[in-house]
């Protein structure tokens, strides 16, 4: 009976404390059209990103790479290409020395870099906004975005679930993220 007590008390424990490190991070989407644009730090400097859920990765916009203070690298041990519509395949390079916030998590991903200033100069005419890059399903499914169309928000996994799930079980997840509200996520959905 101590036992199972002592083990009652433990569960509790971790349960608070994952709890109280656990955070839903939201981020205002600051145009909504087609796809919602946000805002957020990269490296320090406003940047503004398309979430875009049919691009596969996260691409930072290789011209921006001097003034957002990166460096684009190519890695020929991956030889990575995109294809556009069009049937043409562009080599894409890494951005390293990139810190992206969003709200107040980081995220942490790897951003491939390609020109898409033909890209970004569209948007801006229609939006008024420029683009410094797009947030892939790749991001989207480490940090299970939820796009929220009607509050005009994109709700996130913010950096301390991540870092804090590695030691903690799942069970354990799912309840903590149902006590904050966020029941449509599954156990199996945390990364």
């Amino acid at each position: 009976m101590k036992m199972l007590v002592l083990s009652t008390l433990l569960t509790l424990l971790n349960l608070l404390t994952f709890a109280r490190d656990f955070e839903i991070e939201y981020v205002d989407i600051v145009y909504l059209e087609d796809k919602p644009i946000i805002a957020a730090s990269l490296n320090g400097k406003v940047a503004y990103f398309l979430v875009d859920t049919g691009s596969d990765i996260s691409i930072i916009d290789e011209n921006v790479a001097e003034e957002y203070g990166f460096r684009t690298i190519v890695n020929n041990d991956l030889n990575y290409q995109i294809e556009g519509l069009q049937g043409n395949k562009k080599a894409l390079k890494w951005a390293k020395g990139c810190e992206l916030i969003m709200g107040k998590g980081e995220i942490k991903a790897r951003f491939f870099t390609l020109d898409i200033q033909h890209l970004s100069n569209s948007l801006r005419k229609k939006t008024h906004i420029e683009i410094q890059g797009i947030i892939g399903s790749d991001i989207m499914k480490k940090y299970n975005f939820r796009i929220d169309y009607k509050n005009l928000k994109i709700g996130y996994l913010n950096k301390h679930v991540i870092a804090h799930e590695s030691n903690t079980n799942s069970s354990l997840a799912y309840y903590t993220l149902i006590r904050k509200g966020w029941q449509e996520v599954s156990s199996n959905h945390i990364y």
